[in-house]
């Protein structure tokens, strides 16, 4: 298609567009950075006291995370303001599947962690065995020097692939909210060229013959084109420098390296990763401006300069708080109750209320507020050691927080010090 009329401001659009999506990848760095250090944190004291660390509650916190940054970046691209625990649904019609991605994407994030902290773990030990016990040399929190290396080689890893992380969830949710923009974003229809921009948002609009007025036609019906564009540097995969300038239907797929995508970074065709990841490209659109008597090859397209207002959608963070303080709490993985007196601890549940934790005279009870959310029995055996009744309780609400396994971890970190004392 030679006919293609360039915007006079394209090259400050796309220079604003790198920017962009750069502040918004470098915000989810941040983020992602302090809350997957803490997980790296809570595997090292789950080692500890020999538990499962709380890798259910953990991928809940990766997944708010992400569709946290999903919503920015939408309201980013199309210009509306990102309020407070406004769901998802009401800002984009791609929600549903942001969601599948979100939890698909904190799960792939773990399974990564979890796969060096294994790898990791058995190189430190000296063997490929998982059962080989560690160097037993503590620091002030108790963890052996192995654990320590373990930790901080792995977060050494961790820093490394965390831009990744936020390009992959960042570049093809932009374009997907910059898509969803251009289809809504007012147009001329060249076959009626007396009638003014029409805006498929304004059920007001009325034309001038008279007739009923437009209800804003789908994506399929208009004549919207977008073209895919690459930064045209030596860092640009063999396939889409393959694309660059290959321009279709707003409503068609591209194929790249042999799969279908609707613009960079789009997944939900089953592009794999290395079609996705660090891919800077991007999308230009364009209006069919001529009376379309003449085949696509042949038609006259102008360029769209879609721009939208930036609005301020950083989570407040308090005066000299550091960096990813505004993330939910850490949940506390266990507690230890030996001793003649009850044991009474504040802790956080997996979804981020403070409770308080009491065990103590036959029983291990988690409040919050005045709420009973978690209780058992504590029975004692005659080595000392300690285990739950069969009579747990786990309020319905809360089953989900974390608390069960609170419990049960409490009660298999204080056996491990009764049995460690002499």
């Amino acid at each position: 298609m030679s006919n293609l009329r360039k915007h006079p401001d394209a090259q400050a659009q796309s220079a604003r567009l790198t920017r962009q999506k750069v502040a918004l990848e470098r915000s989810l760095t941040r983020k992602l950075d302090a809350l997957l250090t803490g997980y790296l944190d809570h595997w090292a004291e789950a080692q500890r006291f020999g538990v499962m660390p709380d890798r259910h509650v953990y991928a809940g916190y990766v997944s708010k995370v992400l569709l946290d940054h999903y919503a920015r970046v939408f309201s980013t691209f199309t210009g509306q303001e990102l309020v407070p625990d406004v769901p998802l649904e009401a800002i984009t019609n791609h929600a549903p599947a942001l969601r599948q991605k979100a939890t698909l994407q904190a799960g792939y994030i773990l399974n990564t962690i979890d796969q060096d902290l294994a790898v990791a773990h058995m190189m430190a030990a000296g063997t490929k065995s998982a059962g080989v016990t560690l160097e037993t040399k503590k620091d002030a929190r108790g963890w052996s020097a192995a654990i320590i290396g373990v930790v901080r080689k792995v977060k050494r890893s961790l820093k490394k692939r965390i831009p990744t992380m936020s390009n992959v969830n960042t570049n093809g949710v932009a374009e997907a909210a910059r898509g969803e923009a251009a289809a809504n974003w007012p147009y001329i229809d060249p076959r009626k060229p007396d009638w003014p921009y029409i805006d498929p948002r304004d059920p007001d609009f009325t034309p001038p013959d008279g007739t009923a007025p437009p209800s804003g036609p789908a994506a399929s019906e208009r004549t919207l084109y977008k073209r895919w564009i690459t930064k045209g540097d030596e860092k640009v995969r063999a396939s889409h420098v393959a694309m660059h300038g290959m321009m279709e239907h707003v409503a068609d797929t591209f194929t790249v390296g042999g799969f279908q995508m609707m613009q960079p970074g789009d997944e939900s065709y089953g592009a794999p990763l290395t079609e996705l990841i660090n891919c800077r490209c991007w999308m230009e659109y364009y209006q069919r401006s001529d009376d379309q008597t003449v085949p696509e090859e042949d038609g006259t397209y102008d360029q769209l300069n879609i721009q939208t207002e930036s609005r301020p959608t950083r989570a407040s963070r308090r005066p000299g708080a550091p960096l990813g303080s505004n993330i939910e709490k850490n949940p506390t993985s266990s507690m230890t109750f030996t001793g003649q007196k009850p044991r009474r601890a504040g802790i956080y549940l997996g979804n981020g209320e403070a409770a308080t934790a009491v065990a103590g005279n036959g029983a291990i009870t988690v409040r919050v507020g005045r709420r009973v959310v978690a209780e058992g029995s504590l029975l004692r055996s005659p080595d000392g050691t300690y285990r739950l009744g069969e009579n747990l309780k786990i309020d319905d609400a809360y089953r989900l927080s974390g608390a069960e396994q609170f419990i049960r971890n409490s009660v298999n970190a204080t056996n491990q010090l009764i049995r460690s004392t002499p």
